[in-house]
């Protein structure tokens, strides 16, 4: 051994100098690169949904645009209010009919009334006033879309519940600048 190398050696031990091939080097940025990536496809999923169920139910009535009773499979009926959305009223015991309010309840009976369909639920299933809280699905189209893109609805984001929110925002934004449904007619 060379003195040159005597010295590298004292070196290395003195400074704790290791030699690490590139592939050691690479694996440990390329581990979190991939664990951030599995986390981040995670989280989307959850957050479009790919990761819930949906439950099967027929609907039995119609309350207004937005709110809907069900028939469970085990046959409870329960009343339903599609999240993230929101109709002008047209039973409000203390508000005056909205405007375009009677129209958003008409579109939804008759694409609603007898059909059968899937709720998914979001965080908190249940508002303060009992109702069930579920994005609707006719056909594998989520019915909530179809309100606010047709100018029926404007959304509602309520926190904790926000799953789909910025995709409702974005169909009430085009809706309102095509003045579509009550974007055009109020």
């Amino acid at each position: 051994m060379t003195r040159t190398d005597m010295i590298n050696k004292r070196r290395r031990i003195h400074t704790g100098y290791r030699k690490y091939s590139p592939k050691t080097k690479l694996s440990v940025p390329l581990l979190l690169i991939i664990l951030v990536a599995t986390l981040i496809a995670l989280y989307s999923g959850f957050q479009t949904g790919a990761l819930s169920s949906r439950v099967n139910a027929k609907v039995i009535s119609i309350a207004d645009g937005d709110t809907i009773s069900v028939q469970l499979e085990d046959d409870q009926i329960i009343k339903v209010r599609l999240l993230g959305i929101d109709t002008p009223e047209t039973h409000h015991p203390t508000k005056p009919v909205g405007c375009y309010g009677p129209q958003a309840s008409e579109f939804t009976t008759k694409k609603l009334t007898n059909k059968r369909i899937e709720l998914e639920y979001d965080i908190e299933k249940y508002d303060k006033y009992g109702r069930t809280l579920a994005f609707v699905y006719l056909d594998g189209v989520r019915f909530n879309d179809v309100l606010v893109k047709n100018g029926y609805a404007r959304t509602l984001t309520i926190a904790p519940n926000k799953k789909y929110s910025f995709n409702l925002l974005k169909l009430e934004l085009e809706a309102e600048k095509n003045k579509v449904g009550m974007w055009g007619a109020c």
